[in-house]
């Protein structure tokens, strides 16, 4: 009779089991044309830098210029950039330093033009206005977290180009 209640019990357990389903949306857009892009480094020295002048959350250094040139557009009259990697744990915004033996509360920001409006982590930065060629500047700076210890520092990001 144990058996059977166990059994029973069993059977009404994984008769509730429910499983949950949904439905994803893949989108996508297919272009005859695209841009021929040149970026202005794919390595970039950010320079050495005293851990004084980065003693303080929030505080930059060594802004360093990042061109993306745009050519042979054709009908396209706009573009974005967008910018990703590894994220800082400190600050979500920012790019984490990837460094072997890195310096402490040190990432890296990426800027417009201005130096000074932070271009969101893997958001695109404001639209690039093409006629048949166009250009985007931005500017990449080291960012304090907290305050700065002596260390390596090293930022490897990726970008992505769409065109509207």
């Amino acid at each position: 009779m144990m058996k059977k209640t166990l059994l029973v019990l069993s059977l009404l357990a994984t008769a509730t089991t429910q499983a949950d389903t949904g439905k994803i949306v893949f989108t996508g857009k297919l272009q005859d044309t695209t841009c021929t892009v040149t970026a202005s480094h794919t390595a970039v020295n950010m320079g050495a830098v005293k851990t004084a002048v980065l003693g303080a959350a929030g505080n930059t250094a060594n802004p360093q210029e990042i061109t993306f040139d745009f050519a042979a557009c054709g009908a396209l009259t706009k573009a974005r950039v967008a910018f990703d990697g590894v994220r800082d744990t400190a600050d979500t915004g920012l790019h984490k330093n990837t460094a072997t033996t890195p310096a402490a509360n040190v990432a890296l920001g990426i800027y417009e033009a201005d130096g000074v409006t932070p271009v969101p982590y893997s958001v695109s930065a404001k639209d690039i206005t093409l006629s048949t060629t166009g250009s985007a500047k931005y500017i990449a700076k080291m960012v304090a977290t907290g305050e700065a210890e002596a260390g390596n520092f090293e930022s490897n990001v990726t970008y992505h180009i769409s065109y509207l």
